[in-house]
């Protein structure tokens, strides 16, 4: 699969990158296509709703406010066609609980691990 492993973390870059449990905050992942983040990459941040902090695929980091994100997300991330345009997302974790408790403005970290 061509794409990225999707990972949202209510934590801030700092905290994130400070803590030994990368993992044990996330309040959603996936594995998305590449064109099926295009409502973040280009959609939010051209808008000036999410600030991108890194582009390496290494990850790609973005910044965005959950009032932004989280009704994109909270039913499912945006499915992404394969190479017989069939929709689908892999492997998808969806904490609703979590992501419908955060405040609009609180700010989550977004990263896009490439999985190509």
């Amino acid at each position: 699969m061509s794409g990225w492993w999707v990972v949202v973390d209510p934590r801030t870059p700092a905290e994130r990158d400070a803590s030994e449990e990368k993992m044990a905050h996330l309040v959603a992942s996936w594995e998305a296509g590449v064109r099926s983040m295009w409502f973040l990459t280009r959609d939010l941040v051209k808008a000036g709703k999410a600030t991108q902090l890194s582009f390496n695929g290494y990850p790609n980091r973005f910044t965005v406010a959950a009032g932004d994100l989280v009704p994109l997300i909270i039913d499912g991330p945006p499915t992404w066609k394969d190479e017989h345009g069939q929709e689908h997302n892999g492997r998808v974790t969806i904490h609703r609980d979590q992501l419908a408790a955060l405040p609009a403005s609180h700010v989550l970290t977004v990263e896009l691990w490439d999985v190509t």
